[in-house]
């Protein structure tokens, strides 16, 4: 897997020199990024990652894929590849996207049913900096609306009372230590994110980002606990540079704080909450990527 990892990795760098095609009207970008670690809304879900990306644009209207090359952690013996594809819409800094995730683990792409972990968000924002040159500030929302978003919970009647669970005889059942059990049933959460960001321009193509992100409610941030939580607290800092008319780089660096249910013992280690996912709640990663347009 390690070798195949590598392999990819310098396939898609090597394909980058293509310079895009150009027709009247149309944008198009490639590019990719190589991060020491794939830090995503306040979760830490990989180790060193390598993404490549393409779009394009045609008026405000703008078609992405993006995908994922990382191990779950810096082992380099397990791989779930993503490849997500967006659709978006953007009018003077307003805009609205549709993104469906997708992870090779042996469900179809387009698949939201049963114990798929295909996922579908809908999402809409609005970035200032687009409408006011000095003004980095930008807001953002996203929701799932389709696909692996439950949680279990109690069934209940038509008057709001559980339902006892009953076994093959009728009886209801009971736990190890005497109590009722209820029938279960899965609900769809609607995990939302919520973030605000403002960006800083600094001298000589550097940025300073501080980040702020919070889930209103029960939701996939939180592990389908609790309600309302800051899961993400993050500084980001970059330094861009574009070259040859054509190319642009970015190098950043980021630190990244989940206050949910933080505990000495997962401020930096992994405590296995989620099998999908390092549930480590103080991150920093750096990254490195180049685009051609």
């Amino acid at each position: 897997m390690k070798k195949l990892f590598l392999s990819l990795s310098m396939l898609l760098v090597a394909l980058l020199p293509a310079r895009a095609f150009e027709f009247p009207g149309f944008e198009w970008e490639v590019g990719a990024e190589v991060t020491s670690k794939y830090l995503w809304r306040g979760m830490n879900l990989g180790g060193l990652a390598f993404q490549p990306t393409a779009s394009v644009g045609y008026g405000g209207a703008k078609l992405e894929v993006w995908a994922n090359l990382s191990p779950n952690d810096y082992t380099f013996k397990e791989f779930t590849p993503e490849l997500d594809l967006t659709l978006s819409y953007q009018l003077k800094g307003i805009w609205v996207s549709i993104n469906h995730q997708h992870y090779f683990n042996g469900y179809k792409y387009f698949d939201y049913k049963g114990e798929t972990t295909n996922q579908l968000e809908v999402g809409a924002g609005i970035d200032f900096q687009d409408l006011f040159d000095k003004i980095g500030l930008r807001f953002s929302w996203q929701t799932y609306v389709a696909g692996d978003d439950h949680y279990e919970t109690d069934k209940l009647d038509a008057n709001g009372n559980k339902i006892a669970l009953l076994d093959e005889n009728g009886s209801i059942v009971l736990d190890e230590n005497g109590n009722t059990m209820y029938e279960t049933e899965m609900k769809r959460a609607y995990s939302t994110y919520f973030e605000v960001a403002y960006k800083f321009g600094l001298p000589l193509g550097f940025s300073l980002t501080p980040i702020v992100g919070f889930t209103p409610k029960k939701s996939m941030y939180t592990f389908y606990e609790g309600n309302f939580a800051v899961n993400n607290i993050a500084l980001r800092a970059d330094f861009d540079f574009e070259f040859a008319n054509h190319f642009a780089l970015n190098v950043y660096a980021q630190m990244m704080m989940n206050t949910y249910g933080m505990k000495r013992e997962n401020l930096f280690i992994n405590s296995g909450v989620i099998p999908w996912a390092n549930d480590t709640r103080w991150n920093f990663a750096i990254g490195a990527g180049i685009w051609i347009f």
